[in-house]
């Protein structure tokens, strides 16, 4: 089992993954391996600031001005969804 990630990981899209819109929502797929995950609004702004290495608590607090959202529920759904991408293997840690 992949270790979960942590606030203080910096993470970054895996090179080789390709995305494309189906019904309003970004679909991410890793053409090497096949697996592939639909993304929601907010989790393709996630996918977007990973273009580069960044910081995970540096992208939670980037959402959390920009969806002005409190920043527990925002790290705790953050995580979630970077756990998600990294066990898809979609993302890295850098």
């Amino acid at each position: 089992m992949i270790e979960k990630v942590q606030l203080q990981d910096r993470v970054v899209q895996v090179s080789g993954c390709v995305t494309a819109d189906v019904a309003g929502d970004m679909v991410v797929s890793n053409v090497e391996t096949g697996c592939y995950v639909g993304l929601n609004p907010t989790a393709q702004a996630i996918w977007n600031l990973m273009s580069e290495p960044v910081a995970v608590g540096g992208l939670c607090e980037i959402l959390c001005a920009r969806y002005a959202v409190d920043a527990a529920v925002c790290e705790a759904q953050v995580l979630q969804t970077l756990d998600r991408l990294l066990d898809q293997g979609l993302i890295r840690r850098d």
